[in-house]
């Protein structure tokens, strides 16, 4: 329990820092352990913020708000698959529907620790991203463009814009308030630290991205003489 309080103060910190990677470590560290349904929850709570949104321009398209609403009844019916992407969506929201492919992933291997909590972790982060992105586009739509030709300048990025590091701040706080709200330096913490730690390394290693059993499976054999390969990731 003490270990999620530190960790509670880091991610306060992060946040203050504007230091988005740092928040995402964080935030992995103290879902790593929690019951599977919390982890799903929040990950539900964060996505759902950026719902409306989505749907104003995409009145027509249903399924994430079925997934949702009952994301146990939507898995029964479709595993861990969602519909084909639709074409013309804007950034933002592209990065909105891959997260439903980390929050399926999630829940698809809820009883398995790491891609439970990587996974969730990967849906909240690229709902924030999701969020901030369509801040900075919002408030500079000709640097979206420029970030498309290649002839952006450093200033007009959107890790440079004030509406995006906004936006990051207010979602990331909004994350450490549920966490805060559900009370999750309470619950029980018996999880292997220095296991935790090789993990984060080795997801690090694969650029923080979604991990499917086939990666899993290597770091359960610690086999160093393979590099991991993009290929063995999703995202």
């Amino acid at each position: 329990m003490e270990r999620r309080k530190r960790e509670i103060n880091n991610f306060e910190c992060a946040i203050a820092l504007h230091n988005w990677e740092l928040c995402l470590e964080t935030c992995f560290k103290i879902l790593y352990g929690l019951p599977y349904y919390l982890q799903i929850e929040l990950c539900c709570y964060i996505i759902n913020r950026y719902l409306p949104i989505f749907e104003n321009r995409n009145p027509k398209i249903k399924w994430p708000h079925n997934i949702l609403i009952n994301i146990g009844l939507y898995f029964d019916q479709n595993g861990k698959n969602i519909p084909h992407q639709e074409e013309g969506l804007c950034l933002s929201d592209s990065l909105f529907i891959f997260c439903f492919n980390a929050l399926l992933l999630a829940y698809c291997y809820r009883d398995n620790t790491e891609i439970l909590t990587s996974s969730s972790s990967c849906a909240i982060n690229a709902s924030i991203q999701a969020m901030s992105y369509n801040a900075w586009i919002d408030d500079d739509p000709e640097a979206l463009k420029m970030w498309e030709d290649g002839t952006i300048q450093i200033e007009r990025m959107m890790y440079s814009n004030s509406a995006f590091k906004d936006v990051c701040k207010k979602e990331w706080n909004a994350v450490m308030n549920w966490l805060l709200e559900k009370k999750v330096m309470d619950y029980p913490d018996e999880v292997d630290v220095n296991k935790m730690d090789q993990f984060i390394k080795y997801w690090k290693e694969g650029e923080l991205a979604l991990i499917i059993p086939e990666t899993r499976k290597l770091f359960e054999e610690k086999d160093n003489s393979n590099r991991l390969r993009l290929i063995d990731f999703m995202g």
